[in-house]
Protein backbone atom coordinates (compact mmCIF):
# COMPACT_ATOMS: atom_id res chain seq x y z
CA UNK A 1 0.00 0.00 0.00
CA UNK A 2 1.04 3.48 -0.73
CA UNK A 3 1.77 5.44 2.37
CA UNK A 4 -0.72 8.65 3.06
CA UNK A 5 1.38 11.88 3.38
CA UNK A 6 0.97 13.25 6.70
CA UNK A 7 0.26 16.70 5.35
CA UNK A 8 -2.85 15.51 3.37
CA UNK A 9 -4.60 13.85 5.50
CA UNK A 10 -6.38 13.81 9.06
CA UNK A 11 -5.06 11.06 11.35
CA UNK A 12 -8.64 10.01 11.38
CA UNK A 13 -8.39 9.55 7.89
CA UNK A 14 -4.93 8.06 7.45
CA UNK A 15 -6.01 5.16 10.44
CA UNK A 16 -9.32 4.56 8.74
CA UNK A 17 -8.73 3.73 5.13
CA UNK A 18 -8.93 -0.10 3.73
CA UNK A 19 -7.96 -1.02 0.36
CA UNK A 20 -10.43 -3.83 -0.77
CA UNK A 21 -9.04 -4.55 -3.94
CA UNK A 22 -6.60 -3.23 -6.56
CA UNK A 23 -6.05 -3.60 -9.99
CA UNK A 24 -3.72 -2.29 -13.01
CA UNK A 25 -1.67 -2.17 -15.80
CA UNK A 26 1.69 -0.22 -15.44
CA UNK A 27 3.37 0.54 -18.81
CA UNK A 28 7.45 0.51 -18.23
CA UNK A 29 10.17 1.71 -20.70
CA UNK A 30 10.00 -0.07 -23.88
CA UNK A 31 6.95 -1.17 -24.03
CA UNK A 32 6.93 -4.03 -21.90
CA UNK A 33 3.47 -3.93 -19.61
CA UNK A 34 3.11 -5.24 -15.53
CA UNK A 35 0.06 -6.57 -14.14
CA UNK A 36 -0.57 -5.87 -10.69
CA UNK A 37 -3.73 -7.51 -8.98
CA UNK A 38 -4.49 -7.09 -4.85
CA UNK A 39 -6.99 -8.13 -3.09
CA UNK A 40 -7.28 -6.97 1.05
CA UNK A 41 -3.33 -7.50 1.88
CA UNK A 42 -2.38 -10.26 -1.15
CA UNK A 43 -0.62 -8.24 -4.08
CA UNK A 44 0.72 -9.73 -7.38
CA UNK A 45 2.50 -7.76 -9.64
CA UNK A 46 3.25 -10.06 -12.75
CA UNK A 47 4.84 -9.40 -16.31
CA UNK A 48 2.18 -8.78 -18.74
CA UNK A 49 5.04 -8.74 -22.38
CA UNK A 50 5.15 -6.52 -24.64
CA UNK A 51 1.68 -3.95 -25.02
CA UNK A 52 -0.59 -4.33 -27.90
CA UNK A 53 -2.18 -1.46 -28.60
CA UNK A 54 -5.13 -3.28 -30.45
CA UNK A 55 -4.20 -2.39 -34.07
CA UNK A 56 -1.45 -5.08 -33.92
CA UNK A 57 1.38 -2.63 -33.35
CA UNK A 58 3.71 -4.10 -30.70
CA UNK A 59 5.28 -1.77 -28.19
CA UNK A 60 3.58 0.94 -29.36
CA UNK A 61 3.08 3.97 -26.56
CA UNK A 62 0.11 3.32 -24.43
CA UNK A 63 -0.99 4.67 -20.72
CA UNK A 64 -1.63 2.36 -17.80
CA UNK A 65 -4.43 3.04 -15.28
CA UNK A 66 -4.33 1.25 -11.64
CA UNK A 67 -7.61 1.28 -10.39
CA UNK A 68 -8.29 1.21 -6.61
CA UNK A 69 -11.32 0.32 -4.80
CA UNK A 70 -11.89 0.89 -0.81
CA UNK A 71 -12.88 2.97 2.37
CA UNK A 72 -11.48 6.43 3.63
CA UNK A 73 -8.83 6.76 0.34
CA UNK A 74 -8.07 10.10 0.21
CA UNK A 75 -7.45 10.30 -3.86
CA UNK A 76 -5.02 13.08 -3.99
CA UNK A 77 -3.09 11.77 -1.07
CA UNK A 78 -2.82 8.53 -3.10
CA UNK A 79 -2.14 10.27 -6.26
CA UNK A 80 1.09 12.21 -5.41
CA UNK A 81 1.85 9.54 -2.70
CA UNK A 82 2.21 7.89 -6.50
CA UNK A 83 3.66 10.00 -8.37
CA UNK A 84 6.27 10.42 -5.85
CA UNK A 85 7.49 7.00 -5.55
CA UNK A 86 7.64 6.98 -9.56
CA UNK A 87 10.09 9.77 -9.69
Amino acid sequence: MLPLDASSASDASRESFEVHRIKGRIMIEGGTTMHLQGVREIFELSEGGVADSGDGEKGREQEGKIVVIGRGLVVEAWRSSLEEALQ
